[in-house]
């Protein structure tokens, strides 16, 4: 199993377009073979900041979803909803319930 968190800041006036491209993002990411958990989560204390937590079976798994490219699958909607490019972060996951 492979995880990762991603950060994404909405650009000036974009927080709710953002949010709306996230929640396609995990519609879509339903129809993928190896996507365990794929959610978009916005920050409590800053309605700019989005994070997603996303759970692979596998690296296969990752790299299919990678291999997709659903940013770009969005296309310029989503570059121009971001502040900056996202910072993201591989995790291998330890324990769960």
């Amino acid at each position: 199993m492979v995880a990762l968190v991603a950060h994404l800041t909405a650009s000036e006036g974009n927080a709710k377009r953002l949010e709306e491209l996230l929640r396609l993002l995990v519609e879509r990411s339903r129809e993928e073979n190896g996507v365990l958990q794929y959610t978009a989560h916005r920050d409590c204390d800053d309605e700019s900041s989005f994070w997603m937590y996303e759970v692979y079976a596998d690296d296969e798994a990752l790299a299919a979803h990678r291999a997709r490219k659903p940013l770009e699958a969005l296309g310029s909607a989503f570059h121009e909803a971001i502040a900056t490019p996202p910072s993201i972060t591989l995790l291998t996951p330890l324990a769960s319930r």
